[in-house]
């Protein structure tokens, strides 16, 4: 179900929700600065507060990661205020390596922060887990080509494939 305020769906979510916040407390967000009064916000006006391009708030409203926007008499989207502290949510979870289809599980509500502290932590942990995984992949990757490379070495091949005598 989508997430509404004043009338108008932000995200396709589980309940009526809202982000203001993203992951930590210490992420606040003036809805006020530099945007329009009346709320309504074309999609460059949404994209500029945001910091994301229009062509990545249409591939979320394609994705069904936030609700497609209001069409007005112009047929231009119009965005109400609020969608950017969401779209800034979901840049900060991207950059922690958060899949939009992980991003678009999330119950995401109204209140100082978009999920609870208690969600965020496992969340993150569980993303920690799955980095030091990969780290310990790569590192078991490094030690075994670290491996072929001294074998390569001490066993005589030139580089070029193997230890080859001259062509007569």
């Amino acid at each position: 179900m989508a997430g509404t305020t004043a009338g108008t769906a932000l995200v396709r979510q589980k309940s009526d929700t809202l982000p203001i916040n993203c992951f930590c407390s210490s992420f606040n967000i003036s809805f006020n600065h530099g945007l329009r009064s009346g709320g309504a916000m074309k999609i460059g006006e949404i994209a500029n507060a945001a910091g994301v391009t229009t062509s990545r708030i249409r591939f979320y409203e394609k994705r069904g990661i936030i609700a497609p926007a209001q069409r007005g008499p112009n047929g231009y989207r119009d965005y109400p205020a609020e969608l950017v502290a969401l779209l800034r949510f979901i840049e900060q979870a991207q950059g922690l390596g958060f899949t939009l289809s992980e991003i678009a599980s999330v119950e995401i509500r109204i209140d100082p922060q978009p999920i609870s502290g208690e969600q965020a932590i496992r969340m993150l942990m569980a993303k920690r887990d799955a980095v030091d995984s990969l780290i310990e992949e790569a590192t078991q990757r490094r030690h075994r080509i670290d491996a072929l490379i001294e074998d390569l070495r001490t066993s005589g091949a030139d580089g070029a494939g193997g230890a080859r005598g001259p062509r007569t």
